[in-house]
């Protein structure tokens, strides 16, 4: 697709530019005969050179010109250049230039593209330069070897050849200058411009990658040379995309072909350019005669209601100022968003060039005999400065390379470019659907493999590591490249862990095995050689060493205090970690081994994040569930204890699972934002807990507490073990204090007591309940002998924590909380459930006296009972209801006690 067109044209697509996409697809499935491609060829190949090619005469042909210099032959094109076009009767021409010059004093031909745009023809101007692109497209594919073609080699000259455009001025500073015509010839020229870079590179990237080595005549050049003008040519791209949205955003009657015009907004249309700030001649003169003391009282009020009316038509007028700007601001939005959609999209096989020298971190510095990694370890502070490791032509690749990756293994229709997984001329139409997909998602990542692109990767985050934890890192001349190029770099790994395709088969594990040990250690390796995996420890090894190198740069990189880029770093070591997972659960073979290390991943992870959120970020940090929430999740959850043997003499019950991290989390954290101005933190050892996170940090204790007790009670175990019965109590008397505790800071201190917080306590402390009433109890019951004192010390921790659940739900009811209504039925079940458990269990035990029960009365969250005010013509004394006189109880309160039933107390 190229060009564009003003909103009063023809702005469909061309039925001949349909015709050349649907012969490429044939040619691509092969469903051509040789006789019909030699016509195409013969045909379409003279239709190019002769409608969009323009000759150049150099100073070989031209001794009067300076050596370099080029002469357009073309006398139309010249005269463009040349600027006679200003004054000529051509008006939608700006000034031209012939730009992009990558084969400099070897450029022979030139691409007519403003020549197209500027002229008067119409069949020129909106037919030619659409097909200029499928016309492209069907010439390099039928010359391309991977589908029977004599080699791309044959029009290289379209690699480097300048294309004739606006000069830089018109599509930069001068662009708001230019005539409304000359605007849109300067759009529609630029986006061809793009479409015709983007076609090329799609046409070169995969034989710069892969030269042919059947014929050496086949290339003109030589292999290193046409590589180096790939990058160039996507140099040149990012350029000309730049100044095609800029000019996009401000040409409103252009519109990409195919598409329908966006109606300007009326504001726009109507918007008032008087000057604001301009006030009446007569009312300045007034302002003088009153400085004068020449007017009367009445003129002076006169005068101030005249100022009043013209400082609100003021207002007015810079209100519906900033309501234009707005408009504006969004309707050029979409003119951006629109061009960016309709620009052709690269072929996933340009995201090749990652893995060529011309990219490689060092680039021009490395010899043959050099790795990246080696001249990276090799350099001084002073030298890492200057080291780019991201750039826009890198950042750009691996944002596409992330894009073909997902494509290929995520969504559910295939990029453009991998032709045959949707071709309707291929032959094996069994292959259509997912299985195509993931076919082409190999051999995509196959080609990778071979080309280095997993090298490259390795190269750069170790290059990242060392940058970042320089301690001068923030001087370094490209830190925000380096940290965008890291950015992307983590999205790449993590799209891949999270691959679908790469966990369902052997193969699949195959290519990841091969893929991770390319990204972790660096080594070169073939796709030719993968094959299905049998065992997987030495993916375990490569796994450890990417998580390595992976936590370096994230705990360098948190210095930076870019929390947004340190949780993309964090995700992509939990898939490792994941991914080591599931390796162990598909190696039995060394299982005990496999365990041990995954454990130890495991813990390095949950330091990583317990770090993080001990970390002073700077001012201005957004801290919410999707960050703070998640490292105090992923705490949690891979948090492994050093010594959890329950059967041990000498057992510490914080030292059982995840007892400790738990403890860590109340004690130096929830417990500590009382002592902060209002409650509002942040605490000294947890900078990332304050007021908009602590229901991330409470939330995540509460909820972790009833799992641990669960998990408590599926350890292996000998119940008649006295060592075995004592330490377990003991873990779950920690548990229940954990939950005492928590519930105590929302009952202490008022600003905690928000209805999220109430919500998570009446949730998780029913969960815990119900994890008492079906494990403890029965435990308790079986062992209660010789565990009295710690058996009934654990009932009178559970009865403080049901007592607060029911003090929750009578706030609610008052308060009308639709969330803490909702769950009170399932905590009046559970706390009754409790009651009745606990006097059996006392009762069958003979100390029935250490239980008594009592009619609950309408209490605060804090305990306190409460007293609800009434009015009465008597005395007001009498309004304050006694909590003993059932008569003079309200009807809610009668209501509220009837809900709560008797509670057990341990004296």
């Amino acid at each position: 697709m190229g060009g564009g067109v003003g909103s009063d044209e023809f702005s469909g697509i061309s039925a001949q530019s349909i015709f050349f996409d649907e012969l490429c697809l044939s040619i691509q499935a092969r469903a051509l005969p040789l006789s019909i491609k030699g016509w195409i060829l013969d045909r379409f190949s003279n239709t190019l050179e002769d409608t969009y090619f323009g000759d150049l005469g150099n100073s070989g042909e031209h001794p009067e010109l300076p050596p370099g210099e080029f002469v357009i032959k073309d006398a139309d094109d010249k005269a463009l250049v040349s600027g006679s076009g200003e004054t000529s009767t051509n008006t939608r021409s700006p000034r031209g230039e012939l730009r992009f010059n990558i084969d400099k004093n070897e450029a022979v031909v030139y691409i007519k593209l403003l020549s197209l745009h500027a002229s008067e023809d119409s069949h020129k101007r909106q037919v030619l330069s659409r097909e200029l692109c499928p016309l492209l497209r069907l010439v390099s594919t039928s010359f391309d070897e991977r589908y029977g073609g004599d080699g791309i080699g044959n029009i290289d000259a379209l690699l480097g050849c300048p294309l004739l455009l606006p000069d830089e001025d018109s599509s930069t500073i001068e662009f708001m200058h230019l005539s409304k015509e000359k605007q849109l010839t300067t759009v529609s020229t630029l986006f061809t411009a793009v479409s015709w870079c983007r076609e090329v590179i799609n046409a070169f990237a995969f034989h710069a990658a892969f030269p042919s080595t059947d014929n050496d005549t086949q290339f003109t050049q030589d292999h290193l040379f046409l590589r180096q003008k790939v990058v160039e040519k996507l140099r040149c791209l990012l350029e000309l995309e730049e100044e095609v949205i800029l000019c996009s955003r401000k040409c409103y009657g252009y519109t990409p072909s195919g598409l329908q015009p966006l109606q300007i907004p009326k504001d726009l249309l109507n918007k008032d350019e008087a000057d604001e700030n301009e006030e009446p001649e007569d009312i300045l003169a007034a302002d003088e005669n009153a400085d004068n003391g020449r007017m009367t009282a009445e003129e002076k009020k006169a005068l101030n209601e005249i100022k009043k009316v013209a400082k609100k038509k003021a207002a007015d007028k810079m209100k519906a100022k900033h309501k234009i700007l707005k408009v504006k601001s969004k309707f050029e939005l979409q003119l951006e968003t629109r061009t960016r959609d309709a620009i052709r999209p690269l072929n996933p096989y340009t995201s090749l060039a990652l893995g060529f020298p011309e990219l490689r971190v060092g680039g021009s510095a490395l010899d043959n005999t050099q790795s990246s990694q080696e001249l990276i370890l090799s350099l001084g502070a002073s030298e890492l400065k200057h080291l780019k490791v991201g750039d826009k032509v890198t950042n750009f690749l691996l944002t596409l390379f992330q894009t073909s990756l997902s494509s290929h293994f995520y969504s559910k229709s295939s990029v453009q470019g991998m032709h045959n997984n949707e071709n309707p001329y291929s032959l094996s139409n069994e292959t259509q659907g997912a299985k195509s997909r993931q076919k082409s998602g190999f051999e995509f990542l196959g080609f990778c493999i071979d080309a280095d692109v997993f090298v490259s990767i390795h190269e750069r985050l170790v290059a990242v590591a060392e940058i970042l934890g320089d301690e001068d890192s923030s001087q370094n001349d490209n830190i925000n490249d380096t940290i965008e190029c890291m950015r992307l770099l983590l999205q790449c790994v993590g799209t891949l862990l999270s691959a679908g395709g790469l966990n369902s088969t052997s193969l699949g594990r195959g290519y990841l095995h091969t893929i991770i040990k390319q990204i972790a250690e660096g080594e070169e390796a073939s796709a030719s050689a993968i094959k299905p995996v049998k065992s997987h420890m030495s993916l375990l090894r490569s796994l450890t060493t990417l998580f390595d190198l992976i936590e370096e740069a994230i705990s360098n990189g948190c210095e930076t205090n870019d929390l947004e880029f340190t949780m993309i770093g964090v995700d992509c070591v939990d898939q490792l970690v994941r991914q080591a997972i599931v390796a162990s659960s598909l190696d039995t073979s060394q299982k005990k081994k496999f365990d041990e290390r995954v454990i130890k991943l495991k813990q390095k992870l949950s330091n990583l994040c317990l770090k993080l959120l001990r970390h002073e970020w700077q001012d201005g940090t957004s801290f919410n569930k999707g960050n703070v929430g998640r490292l105090i999740q992923l705490h949690l959850e891979y948090y492994s204890s050093e010594k959890s043997d329950i059967l041990d003499t000498d057992f510490d019950a914080l030292r059982w699972g995840r007892a400790q991290a738990i403890d860590t989390l109340i004690k130096e954290a929830l417990v500590m934002m009382p002592s902060t101005d209002s409650c509002k933190g942040p605490v000294s050892n947890f900078s990332t807990c304050c007021r908009s996170t602590f229901g991330s940090y409470f939330s995540s204790v509460l909820a972790a507490v009833p799992k641990e007790m669960m998990t408590l009670f599926q350890t292996n175990g000998k119940s008649d073990d006295s060592t075995f019965v004592r330490n377990r109590l003991a873990v779950v008397g920690e548990l229940i204090e954990f939950m005492k505790i928590s519930f105590d800071l929302t009952k202490n201190n008022p600003p905690l007591a928000k209805s999220s917080n109430l919500l998570m306590q009446l949730k998780s402390g029913a969960k815990l309940i119900d994890v008492i009433l079906k494990q403890v109890i029965p435990f308790c019951v079986k062992n209660f002998k010789g565990q009295e004192d710690c058996i009934v010390g654990i009932i009178e921790s559970t009865q403080t924590i049901t007592k607060q659940m029911n003090f929750i739900v009578s706030h609610g009811k008052r308060s009308k909380d639709a969330s803490l209504i909702k769950e009170s039925p399932k905590v009046r079940k559970v706390c009754e459930e409790f009651i009745h458990k606990t006097k059996a269990l006392l009762q069958k035990n003979n100390v029935i006296g250490a239980f008594w029960g009592g009619n609950l009365h309408t209490r605060n969250i804090d305990g306190s009972k409460f007293v609800e005010l009434r009015e009465s013509d008597d005395d007001n004394d009498e309004d304050q209801s006694q909590p003993g006189d059932d008569e003079e109880k309200s009807e809610e309160e009668n209501s509220e006690e009837e809900d709560s039933d008797t509670e057990s107390e341990s004296e």
